[in-house]
């Protein structure tokens, strides 16, 4: 991007230069130190939301779901009336999709962005959750707790970024290599079952020792089409983070659906976890660590602040700064957009910090 682009939402240079925290590319100014805190507060991007986004429409929210589910049987009926083999892969592709999308409501229920009846958004968000095999209350509570210590290294739950003293590149070819070896480190189980009832039977035992990290059984019975016991035992050693192998037994309705869906899910928390210039802290503040494999996205909001941000404690971090760059203006939308996910906007412009913060 031409750094003249970025440079007209600043007043001069030199004010550029009163940020640490940039986005990689722009600018270059100087490196990336993500333990540098960022230059806003959650009360600035709060003030650039328009007051309408915080209203909640419980009505407008359940449309969503009642069009999702209608999508969802449609798929559903167009695959059993056709039965051709050019339509599964589009079929599994689409309907994995609309798994996405059932999962992304009760991502939403869970934040409290739903409605602002805490029942109807728990009952809605199990019953979704459980449609995509993901336990609600158990990823309910991890995933605030997520939020609440992004980018943290000791308390994150989720994308905790890596530690200089921990970080190894032949990790990733470790597990690469043990993911497609005879070797199974997470076995993963699914039968069809046929039933008339929709029920989730969820039991995870914990054994924390150097090898085993988590068994986890998951048994659910669907409606006459989707029906699935999984079985997970995850093994964790100093050398292999988590090496997966999956072994798939069910019916053609269900099986790469679900896979799909679990593609959506690593491709967007890839996207907003991921980025090479983003927040990072730890308790010790001394604690220097690699550049954040994982965390938020909040630095990309750098720009739309004003004002300077302070160093938390030393940090390494790789990629190249990015001046301030950006007024209020700009700066707000690009934050609105970068945060709307982060912090519980769902797809009805609904909004709830007060389950966050």
């Amino acid at each position: 991007m031409d750094p003249s682009i970025n440079d007209s939402f600043a007043k001069t240079m030199e004010d550029k230069k009163e940020y640490k925290n940039g986005v990689n590319g722009m600018n270059g100014q100087d490196d990336f130190d993500p333990s540098a805190a960022p230059p806003f507060r959650i009360a600035d991007i709060r003030a650039c939301i328009p007051k309408h986004c915080w209203v909640k429409n419980q009505w407008r929210s359940m449309s969503y779901v009642f069009r999702d589910v209608i999508v969802v049987f449609s798929l559903l009926a167009a695959a059993a009336y056709l039965d051709k083999w050019f339509f599964w892969p589009v079929y599994w592709v689409a309907q994995g999709t609309m798994f996405w999308a059932l999962f992304v409501l009760g991502h939403d229920c869970g934040h409290g962005s739903f409605s602002d009846d805490p029942i109807l958004n728990n009952v809605v968000g199990h019953i979704l959750h459980s449609a995509t095999l993901v336990p609600y209350h158990g990823w309910r509570i991890s995933h605030k707790t997520h939020h609440q210590n992004h980018g943290n290294v000791e308390k994150d739950e989720s994308w905790v970024p890596i530690r200089n003293a921990n970080f190894d590149y032949r990790i990733a070819i470790y597990i690469f290599a043990l993911r497609f070896s005879k070797f199974v480190a997470i076995v993963e189980v699914r039968v069809a079952i046929y039933s008339k009832f929709v029920a989730i039977v969820q039991v995870r035992v914990a054994i924390y020792s150097k090898f085993v990290a988590i068994v986890e059984v998951r048994v659910a019975i669907y409606s006459k089409f989707v029906a699935i016991v999984e079985v997970r035992v995850a093994i964790y050693s100093k050398f292999v983070a988590i090496v997966e192998v999956r072994v798939a037994i069910y019916s053609k309705f269900v099986a790469i659906v679900q896979n799909r869906n679990d593609w959506w899910c690593m491709i967007v928390n890839c996207f907003l976890n991921n980025h090479i210039e983003l927040e990072t802290s730890v308790e010790n503040k001394g604690d220097s660590r690699a550049p954040p494999l994982p965390s938020s996205v909040s630095s990309r909001l750098v720009s739309g602040r004003v004002g300077s941000g302070r160093g938390r404690g030393r940090g390494r971090g790789r990629g190249r700064g990015r001046g301030r760059g950006r007024g209020r203006g700009r700066g707000s939308v690009v934050a609105i957009l970068d945060y709307r996910n982060e912090f519980g906007i769902n797809r009805n412009a609904n909004l709830d910090y007060r389950n966050e913060f």
